[in-house]
């Protein structure tokens, strides 16, 4: 017979509150009281089952399309990302998907936007102040956003760019307004609210590539801005994929224009608004997590002069940090483990989700059809039985020992691991070698996480210093 484990009694409400306002301390409360496997509840959504264990792992990863799909995503992603997004597409459209997508992150296309990463860096840190604690974090923030806008979206005209910019930067600040009790109060709402009805909200607010100028009833709701903003996003988007017909994209390099030219298996190619809805899935998917990834990079690293000193050492080996080629970028084993070690410590997103088709034996249960099944990142990552001294930053482990997939995945798992892993992992390192150009060093307390949307998120700026 079809059952749950135990999870808290308390009401739906409360548990969503708590895991809203303290992610980290809410589920590891909840694993000591529960054990490895428990039921979670949230108002709106079915039973949420948290998993950790490697075996579990292992077994929802690779269930059969016909056992799990994915989801359910936050309501408000539909709107803002699209029907078409490969977010949502499932069995055979989001294996095409994934192969028509996949070439324009990896290989020499990868590797040939180093030296745009490179500048797009230098160009920021030029702006910061010497010797005077500055956020980090929104500098790495305004980084990997003209990353997106100029590797994968091909912009190069100053006031284009620019204008883009303004917008999506604006759009993401929305996102982060999460420390207060009101902006907690908007990421409930955000959860809470059912997607048909948040979907027709934003349509009729206006949101899409007609840009019709229907009513706004974006002041009813506390993420009117961003509504606004989507708006505006959506037309000036739009505008990007129009020039795609005016301009010789044979010659372009982008990703935007590489995803234009591919080809599907019947001979079709993607229409304008099946690019739109990727585009907004590549920056909601690549902005915010890559900058809060580089965000906890720096948080960790600074405070290790052993560690920061290793990395230093092995990036002059390879010429220096403002010599280092893409090739050699990519094989130095010091960079990647502390890489990997932070997002083992601080995996951006805290689990995938994954919903049963029909019912699913799952160690000692068997879960119900319509359960959701959350293998947790942030808990499969502090098993002490796979990684010693879990809550200590140690990059070693991960040049003394090759983890499985399904022990560590910060980029999620299984045949829906995210495409752009390998573009993100190069981006940040990239991105890490250019800012060990200088002489950095923190400018305050260890952060603490926060959940921001979607992502666990520091709760400070991450101030650091430039000292001359």
């Amino acid at each position: 017979m079809a059952s749950l484990p135990p999870g808290p009694q308390e009401s739906p409400t409360r548990q969503i509150a708590r895991y809203t306002r303290q992610p980290t301390v809410f589920l590891e409360s909840v694993q000591r009281e529960f054990g490895d496997i428990f039921t979670l509840r949230f108002p709106g959504y079915p039973p949420l089952v948290v998993i950790s264990r490697p075996d579990d792992v292992k077994a929802v990863f690779t269930a059969p399309p016909t056992v799990v799909e994915q989801g359910p995503f936050p309501p408000f992603m539909r709107p803002l990302l699209g029907d078409q997004s490969l977010f949502f597409l499932e069995g055979v459209p989001h294996q095409r998907e994934r192969k028509l997508l996949m070439p324009a992150f990896h290989g020499d296309r990868m590797l040939a936007h180093a030296e745009t990463i490179r500048r797009i860096t230098r160009a920021a840190v030029e702006r910061c102040p010497r010797n005077q604690p500055f956020p980090l974090a929104s500098i790495v923030r305004n980084i990997s956003l003209d990353v997106i806008l100029q590797v994968v979206f091909g912009v190069e005209d100053a006031a284009r760019l620019q204008a883009l910019h303004r917008l999506l930067a604006g759009q993401s600040d929305q996102a982060r307004r999460t420390s207060s009790v009101s902006s907690r109060l908007t990421t409930l709402a955000m959860l809470l609210v059912p997607g048909p009805t948040l979907d027709s909200l934003y349509r009729w607010s206006g949101r899409g590539l007609d840009g019709s100028g229907r009513r706004d009833v974006s002041a009813l709701f506390p993420w009117r801005t961003s509504v606004r903003l989507q708006a505006s996003m959506d037309r000036l988007l739009a505008e990007e994929i129009q020039r795609l017909d005016d301009e010789a994209i044979e010659h372009r390099d982008d990703i935007l224009a590489t995803m234009a030219q591919a080809v599907d298996e019947d001979g079709t190619r993607m229409s304008p608004a099946h690019l739109r809805d990727e585009m907004v899935t590549f920056l909601v998917a690549g902005h915010e997590t890559s900058a809060t990834g580089l965000a906890w990079y720096f948080d960790l690293v600074l405070r290790r002069p052993d560690v920061l000193g290793r990395l230093r050492a092995e990036l002059d080996e390879a010429g220096g940090p403002a010599r280092v080629t893409p090739q050699q970028l990519q094989q130095l084993p010091w960079l990647d483990a502390t890489l990997r070690e932070t997002l083992r410590l601080r995996p951006v997103v805290p689990q995938p989700a994954r919903r049963l088709l029909q019912a699913m034996p799952l160690n000692e249960w068997i879960l119900p059809a319509g359960t959701v099944v959350l293998p947790s990142i942030y808990l499969a990552h502090r098993r002490a039985e796979t990684f010693t001294a879990p809550e200590t930053f140690e990059p070693s482990r991960f040049i003394e020992h090759r983890f499985g997939p399904n022990e560590f995945f910060a980029f999620g798992g299984g045949t829906r691991r995210c495409i752009g892993m390998s573009f993100a992992m190069f981006e940040m390192k990239m991105i890490i070698a250019t800012l060990l150009e200088l002489n950095l060093s923190p400018a305050g307390p260890p952060a603490g996480v926060t959940l921001r949307a979607i992502t666990m998120a520091p709760d400070s700026g991450v101030p650091v210093v430039i000292e001359d």
